[in-house]
């Protein structure tokens, strides 16, 4: 089990703290494996920033599918660490 410290953009961070996002498209750059913790940090595109927000989440499963998704790329199912 890793933890992989990831951005994740101020649109999308508030959905994944009420639990309406589940979910993570990623490039696999990092050997993603179930049960691997995220630990999302918002990010301010604009203001090129980090807000100071930050919440964890555990890998539950792992689309990696190339007639789905572009190649190269997964989609994380994921459950906020509370």
């Amino acid at each position: 089990m890793k933890t992989h410290d990831l951005k994740i953009e101020r649109k999308y961070f508030d959905d994944v703290i009420t639990e309406r996002k589940r979910f993570e498209v990623r490039k696999n750059d990092r050997d993603y494996q179930v049960n691997d913790i995220l630990s999302l940090n918002e990010y301010d595109k604009d203001k090129q920033i980090y807000t100071g927000r930050h919440i964890s989440a555990k890998v539950l499963y792992i689309l990696d599918d190339n007639t789905f998704l572009k190649e190269g790329y997964v989609v994380l199912s994921i459950s906020v660490i509370k």
